[in-house]
């Protein structure tokens, strides 16, 4: 920078005091190892166990296919190319009849297990996911 901007170099005795790359201000330069703070995981709690994350893993993503089982549960695909497939458990059969892009998506953690919720035209359907 300073032959950029037409100075001498500096002397050693300044460059000395600057930590080398990879260091940081109070870590190796001066006979420690640099600090980072520990990485922790938040636990939601028991409330998120019982209601489900809150924050969507897919939010108004449109489905880019859908299909129905002989036994009436759907799979979709979804933009990101993640596919669910309706669970046993859940009996509300829906009644699609647009194109899959149509179907704009909103999937949620639902509980502890390997349920999570579906929005999808104002109706919330428990899935899977396949893949």
């Amino acid at each position: 920078m300073r032959s950029l901007l037409g100075l001498s170099p500096a002397p050693d005795n300044q460059t000395r005091l600057v930590p080398g790359p990879g260091t940081a201000y109070g870590g190796a330069a001066y006979g420690g190892a640099p600090r980072r703070a520990p990485v922790s995981r938040e636990s939601g709690g028991f409330l998120s166990a019982l209601i489900g994350d809150t924050k969507p893993i897919a939010s108004d993503m449109p489905m880019t296919a859908y299909g129905f089982g002989r036994d009436g549960r759907f799979t979709v695909t979804m933009a990101d190319g993640h596919v669910w497939q309706q669970a046993e458990s859940d009996i509300l059969r829906p009644k699609w009849k647009k194109p899959a892009q149509f179907y704009k998506v909103t999937i949620n953690n639902s509980s502890a297990t390997d349920l999570y919720n579906m929005r999808v035209s104002g109706e919330t359907y428990k899935v899977t996911r396949v893949r």
